[in-house]
């Protein structure tokens, strides 16, 4: 049988079982909800034949559009209560703090109680269409709220309360009026008792009207009542007389009596009422009588009372009534206790019942698990297998379900598996024979597992020596570090190569390169770290010794420069005092320009000695240098101000001579020749980045234009170098002689180009 076929039949099985169980429980509690319906009944009372000056009514029902409310259900109780309504909110005045619900305007008093914590004024916190459900009282026709309550209130409209106006004449619209709230019933004529409850109301009401009907004879004959039939103070009326009284009794008994015959169908309760049927026109016969005596003589009346009504009423009617009141509680205690004993027994049933459910269900699952369980054990056992890297693991299950179709397919994974993947064992053959240290770090930072290398670069012989020991006894922590392999990985989980210090088992310290990466399943739990370390040992060996003739070497470079630095200055020497013996103011100044030109050489040269840097050149502090050294030579600082703005920008040896010798040969042209002697105004030399790879060299002055110096023959040789130099750094040069001479020079920078720092 397939694994499909045995999960739809426990399936339905399990549905059928469930079935079963509701199918009881449902019929067995139809059964105990018809017999507890017939308890009370469906019948109905006539209000016309009840005296509701002394009693109040519940009504169930609707408001409708015109202002009235309507009745579907009206039960009436015995004694007087203040209106309550529950219902929805229609309107609401705040400033008068008054709300609307069936067209009566009720208030609220500082005083009324709320089933709600109020944070300000109550009547703020209601709204229209909230339900509610309130116990009110009314002074001089004006309605009060006493108590309201707001959660869980029904959805159903009621109204209680004693009613103040009865119109019940048999023409419509009849209606009962409770303090101005007017509400539409319809009487049902056939109220007949159908229940137990009904039965056991009826007679309640027959015994209190025989009652009442003798406290009304006393009163007839203006004789105190006697004590068996005080504290019926609720149904009296200050407007009815005692003759009324007594005839109001005397047809509420009739009509109870009459409701208890219609409803005693099976003539169970004919011995009681059959008797009191039968009195009735001798009950009618004496009070006539006691009425026209009392009318005549009450002293006759009162005798009358004493030695016939009296006795004939407590003595024949009285027993029949309490007999029919016996029965009608002894039917009602049969009924409960039947429905007791069926509640009982339902349970039973459904308990039963529930109890051989679960023990199927339970064998049920059982047998479909253990179908379902072995198989998938072993094939689990196989997986795991498969896992620690045993690829000849195979499933024996010749099941013809899914499940063996799932062993086969397994077989057949393995077997591809042990065909392209390395086995276990010669994965730890290629685990041992690199050559570089190969260390696996549990996630706490424990190693858990390592190479051959690795035991031998940590000075051991077995490799149990090494397993257990943590990251921080195997290697130095850098200071502020985790103590742990990966503590400075990306958030990738690689960790870049770094140079770390292993100590040995002797204690010496072992330089090593040190990377790894986290063992971590597509983004699944951290299960621990991988790396590999290499020995540097003997590469920094290697450094050292390059160290020691990078050292020589670059003091050597700087000893050059230093001496061609001291060259040039001695030639610049020479020519200024070859200079001071020309008497030619030309010549001269010939002498003074090649001064010049090769002393902005040995600027650069000096540049380089006190540099860190021996291959670029700093060039703020470098041009800065060189036009003091141009102002001094011209002796024009005094009169003309030179002014240096210059990027934090270093260039290579050759770019740097260049713009070295443009810079000389400008300022010395604005110093000799655009400016009057003893003139004020400014030489202003910039440099600074455009873009990645450009730079631009501005040389402007404020002196006279060069058209009017009347020099520029005399500058030809200069400009023709300036122009050289350009070229020579593959630049573009732009002259401007307008207000002023601005000379603007744009050239890529060299790879080793870099903005200092």
């Amino acid at each position: 049988m397939s694994l499909f076929l045995r999960l739809t039949l426990a399936f339905l099985a399990l549905v059928s079982l469930v079935a079963i169980v509701g199918v009881t429980s449902f019929t067995t509690t139809r059964e105990l909800g018809s017999a507890v319906a017939t308890l009370r009944g469906r019948s109905k009372i006539d209000l016309r034949k009840l005296d509701l000056d002394s009693m109040w009514v519940e009504i169930d029902g609707f408001w409708t559009r015109d202002g009235t409310f309507v009745a579907d259900d009206v039960e009436a109780h015995p004694g007087i209560r203040r209106p309550q309504i529950r219902g929805a909110i229609r309107e609401i005045d705040t400033e008068a703090r008054a709300f609307t619900m069936y067209g009566r305007r009720i208030r609220m008093a500082t005083d009324t109680q709320l089933d709600w914590v109020s944070g300000g004024d109550p009547i703020s916190e209601l709204s229209v269409g909230q339900r509610l459900q309130i116990t009110c009282e009314v002074e001089n026709g004006e309605w009060i709220a006493r108590v309201i309550q707001s959660n869980n209130v029904k959805r159903s409209d009621k109204v209680k309360g004693t009613p103040s106006v009865v119109r019940l004449d048999g023409k419509p619209p009849e209606t009962i009026e409770i303090e101005g709230l007017v509400v539409a019933v319809a009487p049902d004529d056939h109220d007949a008792p159908e229940g137990a409850t009904d039965r056991l109301r009826a007679a309640v009401q027959m015994v209190l009207s025989l009652q009442q009907w003798r406290a009304a004879a006393y009163e007839v004959v203006g004789a105190p009542r006697p004590t068996a039939v005080k504290g019926d103070e609720n149904y009296e009326d200050e407007n009815e007389t005692p003759v009324d009284a007594l005839g109001a009794a005397q047809e509420r008994f009739e009509y109870q009596l009459e409701r208890s015959r219609m409803g005693d169908g099976d003539g169970s309760a004919a011995r009681w009422i059959g008797p009191m049927t039968d009195s009735l026109d001798e009950l009618e016969s004496l009070r006539s009588t006691l009425v026209t005596l009392a009318g005549q003589n009450r002293s006759k009346a009162r005798t009358y009372l004493d030695e016939q009504l009296d006795p004939f009423v407590e003595g024949q009617m009285l027993p029949m009534a309490y007999g029919y009141l016996g029965y009608a509680q002894e039917r009602l205690g049969e009924r409960l206790r039947w429905i007791v004993a069926s509640n009982a027994s339902t349970t039973r049933v459904a308990l039963t019942v529930s109890v051989v459910a679960v023990i199927l269900a339970l064998v049920l699952g059982f047998l479909v698990w253990r179908s379902i369980s072995g198989p998938i054990q072993v094939l689990h056992a196989a997986a795991v297998r498969i896992g620690e890297g045993h690829l000849d693991t195979r499933v024996d299950l010749d099941s013809k379900d899914e499940i063996g179709t799932l062993a086969a397919a397994f077989n057949k994974m393995a077997a591809e598996l042990g065909a392209s993947t390395v086995s276990l064992d010669n994965l730890e053959g290629i685990f041992d024979s690199m050559a570089a240290a190969l260390i696996i770090f549990s996630p706490e930072g424990q190693i858990t597992n390592v190479n051959r290398a690795a035991v031998a670069m940590f000075g051991y012989k077995h490799k149990g020596d090494v397993l257990g020991a943590s990251y921080d006894q195997i290697c130095e922590v850098p200071e502020g570090d985790q103590a742990r392999p990966m503590g400075d990985s990306d958030a990738g989980g690689i960790l870049s190569a770094s140079e770390r210090v292993f100590i040995r088992r002797d204690g010496n310290r072992l330089p090593v390169s040190f990377s790894g990466t986290q063992l971590r399943r597509h983004g699944g739990p951290l299960r621990g770290y991988v790396c590999v370390a290499q020995d540097l040992s003997g590469l920094k060996t290697i450094e050292g010794h390059l160290r020691s003739s990078l050292a020589e070497k670059e003091l050597l470079l700087r000893e050059v420069h230093h001496r061609v630095k001291n060259n040039l200055q001695i030639i610049c020497s020479m020519l200024a005092m070859q200079g001071d013996e020309i008497e030619d103011t030309t010549a001269r100044g010939e002498f003074l320009q090649s001064e010049t030109r090769i002393r902005s050489m040995a600027l650069m040269h000096e540049q380089l000695f006190d540099s860190d840097e021996l291959a670029v050149i700093d060039m703020r502090s470098y041009l800065e240098s060189l036009t003091m050294t141009l102002a001094q030579s011209y002796r024009r600082r005094t009169g003309v101000r030179i002014q240096v703005s210059v990027s934090d920008i270093s260039v290579n040896m050759d770019q740097a001579l260049a713009c070295g010798l443009v810079v000389s040969e400008l300022v010395s042209r604005s110093l000799k020749f655009v400016f009057e002697d003893d003139s004020q105004g400014s030489v202003t030399v910039t440099m600074e980045r455009q873009g990645v790879n450009e730079c631009s060299l501005v040389i402007e002055d404020t002196g006279l234009p060069m058209a009017e110096a009347g020099s520029a023959n005399e500058d030809a040789l200069g400009m023709s170098l300036v122009a050289a130099l350009v070229q020579q750094i593959r630049g573009t040069m732009t002259v401007r002689r307008e207000r002023r001479n601005e000379v603007r020079i744009q050239f890529p920078l060299g790879d080793d180009a870099v903005m200092v720092a």
